[in-house]
């Protein structure tokens, strides 16, 4: 047995199963450490755990250990030696601009830039993920400028050549603050950066009312000028009053850019000042050669309906000055929208698929829009959509609370007629009569779930007619029906 001990394999196995079953993270962190301690077997598997994603805290006592201490090796070349084993195991670090540490955390930082100038280790060789945000409040107002400046300083010292994600969350109080701080470590970010793929810049907007973003059109040219200058940026998440069209230049001619997410309060009414018109405009400007996000596979979406329409492709064929077709989203296979129609009347799933008919390669689908209820969801519109995506794998469609939908078992046969690749659906039916016979189409062998909500006013007899009805469609299918008053009552 004790052979088994020398596939090393196993012990990751037993170190991830410990990560992902602990119900607080840091009894998993308690966990790692003492298994680094109790062993040579587990020694450096636990520590490469226990220091791969830590925050600023945890890095201000690691650098902590370059000082001479009990139990620390006394000379400063061995302690140096220490950190810089456990520093190359930080995968991923979080930095609070509203921690106390941040001041600390400078100094310490200042101090080994220092002892590391006599020596060849490279600095953070493996940290590929650096989170900036600004989470809760400051302890003491009177001396937070000083320490979230001092959180600056760090981060901008932590933007290495190998970082592939840098999230940056910050408040909008403390934007007001230290936007040029902000401005500065944005500009940082291409030149010392090189190899960045994701970029999230996710401004907190729970601020207290009557705070507002003081000068919104610096930030959006600060992030629209360092996207344009990431080569290898494929993935991009960023408020959607944010998107002024120099951001959209810089994003729609990016080579790229496979994914894109946006997100927009529609609780606060400072988002009112921002003009969609602009983005139809640049859009229609845009030539064959340029397109509009020709590379773009996935796009997820939560905001109103008006920017939406912007965003995605336009009804019918759009032309450029010469006449040509211009390319719109045409490689999208995931789409994720989550709406709200603000009184927008025009906006219909009809019009909603027409404008995406562009997009014939989307497989994954997840909608989540209270339509008008001059068109609720019907069961010709579930046809018109497995037509349009026969190769549809997830479908997930959401009415809203109002429930606006007149869906029958009919949808789910149009849906076992032409989309023969489907593995998960969930929709919400409004009764479940019995639709076309199955004998008309040849069921499909793969396996699926299904997630109906339907009325709590259905028998038992419907209820097992419906499930004996889609088993027919799906003989592998899981089949789960929850009422509407308790959706988690299967």
């Amino acid at each position: 047995m004790h052979r088994l001990w020398n596939i090393l394999e196993i012990i990751e196995e037993i170190l991830d199963w410990v990560g992902k079953t602990s119900e607080y993270p840091d009894r998993a962190e308690r966990t790692y450490a003492a298994l680094s301690r109790t062993a040579r077997l587990f020694s450096l598997p636990a520590t490469r755990h226990l220091w791969a994603d830590i925050t600023g805290t945890a890095l201000l006592s690691l650098l902590n250990a370059l000082k001479a201490a009990r139990g620390l090796p006394k000379t400063a070349a061995k302690r140096f030696e220490h950190y810089a084993f456990i520093e190359c195991h930080i995968k991923a670090l979080t930095i609070d601009s509203y921690d106390e540490v941040s001041l600390k955390l400078a100094n310490a930082y200042l101090d080994m830039t220092r002892m590391r100038a006599r020596r060849t280790y490279p600095m953070f060789p493996k940290l590929i993920k650096l989170t900036f945000q600004a989470s809760g409040e400051p302890s003491d107002f009177d001396i937070f400028p000083l320490y979230a400046s001092a959180s600056y300083y760090v981060v901008k010292c932590l933007l290495t050549l190998n970082i592939q994600k840098i999230c940056y969350k910050p408040d909008v109080s403390h934007l007001n603050m230290f936007m040029k701080l902000a401005a500065s470590f944005l500009e940082n970010i291409p030149s010392s950066c090189a190899a960045l793929t994701e970029l999230e810049v996710s401004i907190q907007l729970e601020f207290p009312e009557g705070v507002y973003l003081l000068d919104p059109d610096m930030l959006d040219n600060v992030v629209a000028k360092a996207v344009a200058q990431l080569p290898k940026l494929h993935t991009f998440t960023g408020p959607a009053w944010g998107f002024c069209p120099s951001m959209l230049r810089s994003l729609s001619r990016h080579k790229t850019l496979f994914a894109l997410s946006i997100s927009e309060s529609c609780e606060d009414d400072y988002m009112a000042y921002v003009d969609y018109r602009p983005v139809s405009t640049l859009k229609a400007s845009h030539s064959t050669s340029i397109g509009w996000f020709v590379p773009l596979r996935e796009f997820r979406f939560w905001g109103n309906t008006t920017l939406l329409k912007a965003l995605l492709p336009g009804p019918g064929s759009r032309t450029d000055t010469t006449g040509r077709v211009m390319e719109q989203m045409p490689l999208l296979r995931s789409l994720a929208i989550d709406a709200f129609t603000l009184g927008d009347s025009s906006f219909s799933f009809t019009s909603f698929i027409e404008r995406l008919r562009t997009c014939p390669h989307v497989v994954h689908f997840d909608l989540e829009v209270n339509f008008p209820a001059v068109e609720p969801l019907s069961d010709q519109h579930i046809e018109m959509l497995a037509l349009t995506w026969p190769k549809l794998e997830y479908l997930h469609i959401i009415t809203g609370w109002e429930r606006k939908t007149c869906l029958t078992l009919r949808s789910l046969w149009h849906l076992s007629s032409h989309c023969h690749a489907l593995n998960d659906v969930q929709l919400e039916l409004t009764h479940l009569e019995i639709a076309g016979p199955v004998s008309a189409i040849v069921p499909v062998r793969n396996p699926i779930e299904i997630h109906l909500s339907v009325p709590t006013s259905l028998s038992d007899d419907s209820d097992k007619d419906a499930r004996t009805y889609l088993r027919g469609l799906w003989p592998a299918g899981l089949v789960q029906l929850q009422s509407v008053s308790s959706r988690g009552h299967s």
